[in-house]
C-alpha cells in the first residue's frame, strides 16, 4: 500500500466529509471545454458550501487544499448560478489532473482541506475497496454510514484524531490546568498540535486546538490581555515566535504556521529543554510572562510629515496632464453602477464614513440647484478612475441612487432614507428614498451638472504626488501616507496591509490604524532597511515615497522575508526592552509608554540587520545595554534626532551611528 493510498484512506476514516471523483475529460481539460477547475455534482455542495445555491446568484469562497505532496493550493469554491448555468467547481486547484485519475478530497474543518491523487487503477480500486465502494459509487461525497464496518472505523477513527489533537492526555507532566498557561508551556502543545493537523495551520486553528486540548473555560477563553488582544492569543504569538528561533516552525504566510524539515524529524520536543535554553539566558527578562499592563501603543509619536515646504519640489510644469470635463450627476452614477470609479477605502483609510443626516444634506442641496464642489480623478486607467477628491460626496451619491438597485452580484446595499432636512421638510424622516421620487425630482438629480478634473495618463509618477498633495491639503499639512499608498496600488499597498495586520504583531504592537499611521510607522522601518541611512535625502516623504515603490520590484519571497525580519525584529525589541519598546519611557521619571517613530525605525532596521549569534550576545548584555540606553537617551544631541527635528540628514546620521555604537559595544 502506498503512503498516499494510506494517507487517503485515514484521512477518509478520520473526518465527517470527503469527496472522492474520477477526473472527467472536461476536469482534464482535454474537451477543450472553457469551463474551469473540477466539477462537483449539486449532490456533493456541502463539500464546498454550508447552503445550496440560489439559481440567478454567483457566489465563492476561498480555502486552503493541503495535498499529500506537500503543496498548498488556495482554492475558489464557486457557485455558478447566472443565466442557463446552475453547477459547483472548485479552481485555481494548482495541479494537472489527469483523465482517469481518482480525487480525493477531505473536509477538515471550513477553511481547510486534505488533497489526494491515486494515480493508477490498481491504487484507486484499493481505494474503493477499503470502504466497499465501487467505481459506479465514485462521483460523490463518500456515505460512511452505508458502510458495514463504520461503527468500528467512526471508533478508530475518532480515537486517532482524538489522540493527534489531543497530544498530552497521557502525559504525566501534562500542563492542562487552570488559567493560561505561560508561552514556555504553551510551545509543547503548539508544536504538536500544528503537526497534528498536517503541518500546516491557520493562527485560529492553533488557538482553537489549543483550547479544546487544554480544556480551557470560557473565562480562560475570554481574560483579556490588553484592550481586545485576549491573554491566550498573546502568549500563544510568543510561543510560535520561539518555537521558530528553536528551527521548528516558520512562517507559511500571513496568519499561517508550517512545521520545518527540522521539526518533522522528531516526534515530540522537550519542554523542559526548551524552557532551559530560555532560561539559561544570562538575565533572562521575566515581563515575558506578560503582566497585564505590558505595552500597548496608542499613538504615534511623531512630527507632520508634511509641510508647505515640501511640497515645492521642482519638475516640469509641461509634465501637469490635467483636463476639466464637465459631467452630470448621471455620468457619475453610470461609472458607480458599472464599478468604474475606485471606491477603495484604502486610499482615504475608509470612505463611506458620512453619517445619514450629512449625506441627506448633500443630496437636499443637490435638490436645491445648489453647485456642488468639483471632484478630481487620476484617469490613468479609463475603465476604473482612482478618487483624488470627492470619496465622500461619491459614496452619498451611490448610497441614495444605486443603493436602490438590484445588485447583479452578491453586493449587499442598504440605500440611503433621507433625514435631518434642513429645508425640503416634508421628504425628511418619511421614509423617502430614491426610487420613491417623482420623475422631475429624479431628473433634477441626474441632470445636476459637475465638474471632474482627470489627471490624464502618463502623467510622472512625481507631478502625481505633488497634485495629490495640493487637492488634499489647500496649503496645510496633510497625511502624506494616504496619498502614497492610492498611487502605489498592488504588491506595495498589499504588503504594509498585510504586515500591520499580522495577527501576532498586534499582539504585542498596537498600532493606530485611523488613516495609515500603522502602515506608515512600517514603511518608515522598511525604507532603512532598504536603503543605507547615508543615503537619505530630504524631504523625508519622498524618501518614503521612493522606498513605497521599490516595494513593488520585490518579488514574493523577498516579501516574505523583509514581513518575517521585521516581525522579528520587533519582537526582540520587546525581549531587550519589555513594554518600553521604541520610547524614552524607559527613562522612568512617571514617563508615559509612548512609541517614537524615529526610534521604532531606527532599532527595528539595525536589529533586522543583525546575525542570530549577535542578537544572543546582545539579549545576554541586556542589563548593560539599558543603562547605557538610557544614558543615550537623556544625551542633548540624540534627544533632538528623535524628539524635534527628526527628518533632517544630521538627525537621521546621529541616531543610526548612536544606535549602531551601542550595538556593537554590546553584541561583540
Amino acid at each position: 500500500m502506498t503512503d498516499e493510498l494510506s494517507g487517503a484512506i485515514d484521512a477518509v476514516k478520520a473526518y465527517l466529509i470527503s469527496f472522492i471523483k474520477f477526473v472527467s475529460p472536461n476536469d482534464a481539460g482535454s474537451t477543450g471545454g472553457h469551463q474551469a477547475g473540477l466539477y462537483i455534482p449539486k449532490n456533493s455542495f456541502s463539500l464546498i458550501f454550508e447552503f445550496p445555491g440560489v439559481k440567478g446568484i454567483n457566489k465563492e469562497r476561498f480555502a486552503n487544499i493541503i495535498w499529500f505532496d506537500g503543496t498548498i493550493s488556495i482554492c475558489c469554491f464557486k457557485y455558478y448560478g447566472y443565466g442557463t448555468r446552475n453547477e459547483y467547481r472548485i479552481t485555481r486547484l494548482g495541479k494537472e489532473f489527469l483523465e482517469g485519475q481518482l480525487v480525493v478530497i477531505v473536509k477538515k474543518s471550513e477553511n481547510h482541506y486534505l488533497g489526494f491523487i491515486l494515480k493508477d487503477d490498481f491504487t484507486a480500486d484499493s481505494f474503493l475497496e477499503a470502504f466497499n465502494l465501487t467505481r459506479d459509487d465514485a462521483n460523490t461525497l463518500v456515505d460512511l454510514t452505508s458502510i458495514e464496518t463504520f461503527k468500528e472505523m467512526e471508533s478508530l477513527a475518532n480515537s486517532s484524531v482524538e489522540k493527534q489533537l489531543h497530544p498530552l492526555d497521557d502525559e504525566e507532566d501534562s500542563i492542562i490546568h487552570a488559567g493560561i498557561p505561560t508561552f514556555e508551556d504553551l510551545m509543547e502543545p503548539t508544536f504538536l498540535i500544528i503537526k497534528a493537523l498536517g503541518g500546516v495551520a491557520s493562527v485560529a486553528d492553533i488557538q482553537e486546538n489549543i483550547a479544546n486540548t487544554l480544556k480551557l473555560s470560557n473565562e480562560d477563553l475570554s481574560e483579556i490581555h490588553k484592550g481586545t488582544t485576549t491573554k491566550l492569543s498573546y502568549r500563544l504569538a510568543w510561543a510560535r515566535n520561539y518555537l521558530k528561533r528553536f528551527g521548528l516552525l516558520e512562517n507559511l504566510k500571513k496568519g499561517f504556521w508550517k512545521v520545518t524539515p527540522r521539526g518533522f524529524a522528531i516526534d515530540a520536543i522537550n519542554k523542559h529543554e526548551l524552557q532551559k535554553a530560555i532560561r539559561n539566558k544570562k538575565n533572562y527578562n521575566d515581563s515575558l510572562e506578560f503582566d497585564d499592563d505590558f505595552v500597548e501603543v496608542d499613538k504615534v509619536d511623531e512630527e507632520p510629515l508634511i509641510d508647505i515646504g515640501e511640497m515645492v519640489s521642482p519638475f516640469d510644469p509641461k509634465d501637469i496632464k490635467i483636463i476639466v470635463e464637465p459631467k452630470t450627476i448621471d455620468h457619475l452614477v453610470a461609472r458607480l453602477r458599472n464599478k468604474e470609479i475606485d471606491m477603495n477605502t484604502e486610499f482615504q483609510r475608509k470612505g463611506n464614513l458620512w453619517s445619514k443626516d450629512v449625506q441627506s444634506r448633500l443630496i437636499e442641496s443637490i435638490l436645491l440647484r445648489l453647485p456642488l464642489p468639483p471632484f478630481y480623478f487620476d484617469a490613468d486607467d479609463d475603465d476604473k478612475w482612482l478618487v483624488v477628491d470627492g470619496l465622500q460626496r461619491l459614496w452619498t451619491i451611490k448610497n441614495f441612487i444605486v443603493n436602490t438597485e438590484i445588485a447583479e452580484d452578491d453586493e449587499i446595499r442598504i440605500p440611503l432614507v433621507l433625514t435631518g432636512l434642513e429645508i425640503l421638510t416634508d421628504y425628511s424622516d418619511k421614509n423617502v428614498t430614491y426610487d420613491k421620487l417623482n420623475r422631475t425630482m429624479k431628473r433634477r438629480i441626474l441632470e445636476t451638472p459637475v465638474t471632474a478634473y482627470l489627471i490624464q495618463p502618463g502623467t510622472p509618477k512625481n507631478v502625481k504626488y505633488n497634485v495629490f498633495r495640493r487637492i488634499n491639503s489647500g496649503g496645510l499639512a496633510l497625511n502624506a501616507m494616504e496619498i502614497r499608498n492610492a498611487l502605489n496600488q498592488g504588491t506595495p499597498s498589499d504588503f504594509l496591509l498585510d504586515l500591520s495586520e499580522d495577527r501576532d504583531l498586534r499582539t504585542i504592537l498596537k498600532l493606530q490604524d485611523k488613516r495609515m499611521d500603522d502602515r506608515e510607522l512600517l514603511l518608515r522601518a522598511y525604507a532603512f532597511i532598504n536603503e543605507s541611512y547615508l543615503n537619505y535625502t530630504k524631504p523625508l516623504s519622498g524618501f518614503l515615497d521612493t522606498a513605497m515603490e521599490s516595494l513593488a520590484t520585490k518579488g514574493e519571497a523577498e516579501l516574505v522575508q523583509l514581513a518575517n525580519g521585521m516581525i522579528d525584529a520587533i519582537f526582540f525589541q520587546v525581549e531587550l526592552f519589555g513594554k518600553h519598546i521604541f520610547s524614552r519611557s524607559i527613562l522612568g521619571e512617571g514617563s508615559r509608554v509612548k512609541l517614537n517613530s524615529a526610534l521604532f525605525e531606527v532599532w527595528v532596521s539595525e536589529i533586522y540587520k543583525l546575525s542570530p549569534a549577535e542578537k544572543d550576545s546582545l539579549y545576554i548584555n541586556r542589563n548593560h545595554l539599558i543603562s547605557d540606553y538610557k544614558l543615550l537617551l537623556n544625551n542633548e544631541d540624540f534627544n533632538r534626532a528623535v524628539a524635534t527635528s527628526t527628518s533632517g540628514r544630521a538627525a537621521v546620521k546621529t541616531r543610526f551611528e548612536s544606535i549602531q555604537d551601542l550595538i556593537k559595544s554590546h553584541s561583540l
